[in-house]
């Protein structure tokens, strides 16, 4: 549009007063999770999978996931954080982590840190490489780092994969 001639600041205002109103329609329409059992029928909804209230007392390996979401809402609570992993494997599974939990290594170890005063990485540029496979030995990384060294401009590398094997 901006190339069209329109006033870009124009342009600008009214984007910002149509998210207001999506913002405030959205506050407007939602509802609190107040139980497990309006966790499990949203979990339902997400994955299409069937949700059962009275699944209750039945063993892990029988859940299905919005069961287990439900399950562990009411474990963690309206300010706990759930994540949830997509995994090749044909069952479910979980891990309760309490307090804060923080990855191994990556850029939090001291041999990544470029500002030593304020203990922090800082990447400018990065070629960022992701991958959801296990990085077993450092011959699967070697291909991409050559890649990024083989520019004109040497850009920093940041590879995230499962954790070592």
């Amino acid at each position: 549009m901006v190339a069209g001639g329109a006033n870009s600041q124009l342009l600008k205002q009214g984007m910002e007063k149509a998210v207001q109103a999506a913002v405030a329609e959205l506050q407007d329409l939602a509802q609190p999770l107040e139980s497990s059992a309006m966790v499990g029928a949203l979990a339902q909804a997400v994955t299409g999978e069937k949700y059962s209230a009275s699944a209750n007392g039945t063993s892990s390996a029988k859940l299905t996931l919005p069961e287990m979401i439900a399950e562990i809402f009411s474990i963690v609570g309206v300010e706990g954080t759930i994540v949830v992993q997509e995994h090749v494997s044909g069952f479910l599974e979980r891990d309760y982590v309490e307090g804060i939990h923080w990855d191994s290594g990556g850029l939090a170890a001291a041999n990544f840190v470029t500002d030593a005063a304020r203990q922090e990485t800082v990447l400018v540029g990065p070629m960022i490489a992701v991958a959801d496979l296990e990085v077993n030995s450092s011959a699967q990384v070697v291909p991409l780092a050559r890649a990024g060294a083989a520019g004109e401009v040497r850009r920093p590398g940041h590879y995230r994969a499962q954790d070592r094997g």
